[in-house]
This record gives C-alpha cells, sequence and structure tokens, in this order.
C-alpha cells in the first residue's frame, strides 16, 4: 500500500498523440516508450513521489501525491 489514502498505486498512461506513450511508474519516473515497437525512448524526468495524473497535447502535464504539478516539453525533454 502506498500514499495517503492507503491506496496501491498503479501506472499511468498518457498518450502523445503519436506513437509514443508516456508512463508514470510507481517511483514518480516519467518513462517515454515507443508503442510501435514497445522500446523505453528513455526517462523524460522524476516526481518526488507517485505521479497521480497525467495529460499529454504536444506538452505534458503531470501532478504527483505531494502535490506538485509539472509541464514537461516532451520535444525537448525538458520540464
Amino acid at each position: 500500500m502506498d500514499g495517503a489514502a492507503g491506496t496501491a498505486h498503479r501506472p499511468l498512461l498518457a498518450s502523445t498523440g503519436s506513437e509514443l506513450v508516456v508512463l508514470a511508474a510507481a517511483d514518480g519516473a516519467l518513462q517515454l516508450w515507443d508503442a510501435s515497437d514497445c522500446t523505453c525512448q528513455g526517462v523524460i524526468g522524476r516526481h518526488e513521489s507517485f505521479v497521480t495524473s497525467l495529460s499529454a497535447s504536444g506538452h505534458l502535464a503531470a501532478s504527483s501525491c505531494s502535490r506538485d504539478m509539472r509541464l514537461w516539453d516532451l520535444d525537448r525533454r525538458v520540464c
């Protein structure tokens, strides 16, 4: 169990509108995956706690259990 409410964390996925998919792992890492061949393209960045929501539309918005929200540039892979 993890989190203030005692709920288990499940990984989150967000489509970028292309072949790329963002996976928010339980450790707060934001991984970029190529859906066409199922290969990890690397870690974009990391939150201090697990990610609670994702939204991808040109940029990636991610918020976490530690109440922070970040906007990521997927092309440059920076926050």
